[in-house]
């Protein structure tokens, strides 16, 4: 699903880096990540709501999961210590994250340098490095969240929905209600200055 959304909002951005307002672009090869095209969104924002939905899917019952099954006093019995547990699962699913990010990265980047052409700088590939550890380490913040729910969950459904409503107030309903708390406290119809648009 990743890899066929990637490659969609890479046709995207393809189509738009098309148009005369990236024939004179300083960094062409970042506009792959960054472009959308008419109705599909850039990568960047594609990968800002798919991405913790990947960290939640791989940690809200990693704990619960072997509550339920029973093996999980198999897996205390043993001598190491139940932060081991939790660290060591979160660790195999950041890694895995780190995978698929990275992977998602270079697989657009690829494709879409067999198609425009132009080979990135090294100011470019920083940009692009930074951009996928801090989209990685993002994601991981979900997964570790979820990781908690699934602690403190008894069952896996209660722990999926509840870390999934924190993930829908903070991705859609905060972005609102930041909105109309600054147009309450600073509002800008009648503003004058620069100073209280600045403000809100």
């Amino acid at each position: 699903l990743l890899i066929l959304t990637s490659l969609a909002r890479l046709y995207g951005a393809l189509s738009s880096i098309s148009d005369a307002t990236f024939s004179s672009s300083e960094y062409l090869f970042l506009a792959l990540y960054t472009a959308s095209g008419s109705s599909i969104p850039s990568f960047a924002s594609f990968l800002a709501y798919l991405a913790p939905l990947a960290g939640l899917a791989m940690g809200f019952d990693a704990i619960n999961r072997e509550r339920s099954q029973g093996t999980l006093t198999r897996l205390i019995s043993q001598p190491i210590h139940r932060d081991a547990v939790i660290s060591a699962k979160f660790l195999a699913g950041a890694l895995a994250i780190l995978m698929l990010v990275f992977f998602e990265g270079v697989l657009v980047g690829g494709v879409g340098l067999l198609v425009i052409g132009v080979p990135p700088t090294g100011e470019e590939i920083l940009r692009l490095v930074s951009y996928l550890l801090l989209t990685s380490f993002y994601t991981m913040l979900w997964l570790g969240l979820s990781m908690l729910f699934s602690v403190l969950c008894k069952h896996a459904a209660t722990s999926a929905l509840s870390v999934i409503a924190v993930w829908l107030f903070f991705a859609i309903f905060m972005g609102l209600l930041a909105g109309i708390i600054a147009n309450g406290l600073f509002p800008t119809e009648n503003a004058t200055s620069m100073q209280t648009v600045m403000q809100n």
